[in-house]
């Protein structure tokens, strides 16, 4: 009940879906009632994915500039994608990207002078389709890679402060939810006992619960999903 909790459904703009945004508002409601202050706060990390994508560029060239010859046409289109647009990046972009990440991360920790936890959704999109690499669309809005669901998350990992992620029941289509709830810089320990706490306190909402799959029906199945998984090929 001394926690001062502030929230945002979408970082200050990066893409969520609106069933996301649906379901975080009604956790907010709920987790107001456990917290000394919860408030909705302004933060502004709409440029942490251009930062990540340029980052991961840069990663992707050195790791694998040796063996990109020897790539069959089974390779990961993923990796292949991300490596093939970092060949097209220029290094001034990539310098930027490290000057914006360094910009970020000030702002960022200034959160943390007024309140101990900052919480957001997990990622911008309900559970899809296991046979496609990625959301092909968000509110039919075409994603443009194969990171662009992973924006609230990926922004976190920009500014580099630890997350735990917790369960927080099902959404409005019966599919697992969760949030991210970050914490201050180096404040590992205290991030994972304030974390801890609000798992526990969910656990006496039946809306908040970490919900339990249904491991018995799950051992009756018959899943071809290993066999297909090594053929799956992104459609977008």
């Amino acid at each position: 009940a001394t926690l001062r909790v502030a929230v945002t459904a979408d970082l200050g703009g990066v893409l969520v879906s609106q069933s996301v945004r649906r379901a975080f508002e009604a956790r907010v409601q709920r987790i107001s009632r456990l917290v000394r202050a919860c408030e909705w706060h302004p933060i502004d990390l709409r440029a942490a994915p251009t930062v990540d994508w340029h980052l991961r560029q840069d990663l992707f060239v050195g790791q694998y500039a040796a063996a990109a010859s020897t790539w069959d046409a089974n390779f990961n289109p993923n990796v292949r994608a991300t490596y093939e647009s970092a060949l097209r990046t220029s290094m001034a972009d990539i310098a930027l990207a490290r000057r914006t990440q360094m910009e970020l991360y000030q702002a960022f920790a200034a959160i943390f002078d007024t309140f101990d936890l900052l919480i957001c959704p997990g990622v911008s999109i309900a559970p899809f389709p296991w046979r496609d690499l990625n959301p092909l669309a968000i509110d039919g809005r075409a994603v443009e890679n194969y990171m662009e669901w992973l924006q609230l998350t990926s922004s976190i990992t920009v500014v580099g402060h630890p997350v735990a992620a917790l369960p927080c029941g099902l959404d409005e289509t019966g599919m697992p939810f969760g949030v991210q709830v970050i914490g201050a810089m180096f404040g590992d320990r205290e991030l994972l006992n304030a974390a801890a706490g609000l798992e526990r306190a969910f656990a006496d909402d039946p809306i908040m619960v970490r919900p339990e799959p249904d491991f018995a029906a799950l051992q009756a199945t018959q899943s071809d999903c290993r066999t297909l998984g090594r053929t799956v090929q992104n459609r977008a």
